[in-house]
């Protein structure tokens, strides 16, 4: 549990010309007791470089007809207080309606984002960049790839683990050219239409979205951003077994209730498809082994892999069907890994 020091609690106060009668600790969140009201105090380890960003982000949504949580500026007009090597800033405390239903907690996520995206959206003149930073990532993340994959392979008795990534090697060197040849694809289509950036809010969790009776709220916007819709989306789908439990729901049906509110282009659905067809939850899993703890069972790391292996692969087979032109037979990336 996120610890707030006396210090630290004081700077706060001061900065923001507050009374206080009690403070209640939720991880990294407090809850502020004051003769004025009560408040939320968020604890971060922003840097000065992020700082400056969150606080560009917050300026732009101000000025938007969003359902979001006021960040309140302190005494002096800032909006963060910085003491002791972490930043903080401060909310209105809301009592979140807490939601048993699931699917519910994630509709809500999806229409929130969606409007979020609806009133931030504004040209993007630097397509070229973005597509250049996603292929140097990607690049670095075959490295590793073929790295791990020359370290198992070269071991007298490959881990079950090890054993299970080198029956799935090749597959993930395809799918990765394929992703590189949709993300060809979006380059050009935005060549020929121009591109709309948007503000994402980079970490889309069920948590981050507060319903009381009278709406819900979109909050935590310390990884916030400007980019592609689409980096948003890539987020949540990679995550949203984590989020709904079962097949209940497809893919698509959320991808239809976020574009209820916001629709996206045919450029969009191109770079949506390579993030998505691009295997990272799979790398990531893998990246996770070779850190893991040296109590972590070796069958709990295979049965990880196994459950995202099986995730990837139905995401994989539906983000081939976002784009209706076949680019080099890319759908032959719904083969099983």
């Amino acid at each position: 549990m996120e610890r707030l020091s006396d210090s630290q609690l004081n700077t706060v106060i001061e900065q923001y010309g507050l009374n206080l009668l009690s403070l209640t600790v939720y991880d990294r969140l407090f809850k502020i007791d004051t003769l004025s009201g009560t408040y939320a105090l968020k604890k971060t380890d922003m840097s000065s470089q992020r700082v400056e960003q969150f606080t560009n982000i917050i300026s732009q949504l101000e000025s938007q007809p969003l359902s979001l949580i006021p960040i309140i500026r302190t005494k002096y007009g800032d909006y963060v207080v910085e003491a002791e090597g972490a930043v903080f800033y401060l909310m209105p405390w809301i009592k979140n309606q807490l939601l048993d239903d699931e699917h519910e907690r994630v509709k809500r996520l999806v229409t929130q984002t969606a409007l979020l995206h609806r009133h931030t959206k504004r040209a993007q003149p630097d397509g070229g960049i973005v597509a250049e930073q996603l292929r140097n990532r990607w690049a670095r993340i075959e490295q590793f790839m073929e790295q791990f994959a020359d370290r198992s392979e070269h071991r007298l008795y490959p881990s079950p683990f090890e054993q299970q990534y080198l029956n799935s090697f090749h597959r993930l060197m395809t799918v990765s050219e394929d992703a590189r040849q949709q993300l060809n694809e979006w380059q050009q289509q935005y060549r020929d239409s121009g591109e709309l950036s948007v503000i994402c809010h980079g970490r889309l969790q069920p948590n981050r979205v507060l319903s009381t009776p009278e709406s819900d709220y979109l909050t935590i916007f310390d990884d916030a951003y400007r980019a592609s819709p689409c980096f948003d989306l890539a987020y949540f789908f990679r995550r949203l077994p984590y989020y709904v439990n079962g097949e209940a729901e497809s893919y698509q049906h959320w991808l239809t209730l976020y574009e209820a509110h916001y629709t996206l282009s045919t450029a969009d659905y191109y770079l949506l498809s390579a993030m998505l067809i691009f295997p990272e939850p799979l790398v990531s899993r893998t990246i996770d082994y070779t850190r893991r703890d040296d109590d972590q069972l070796e069958i709990d790391a295979v049965n990880q892999w196994n459950f995202t292996k099986e995730h990837y692969e139905g995401l994989n087979a539906w983000a081939a069907t976002l784009v209706k032109d076949d680019i080099s037979d890319a759908t032959g990336s719904n083969d099983n890994l």
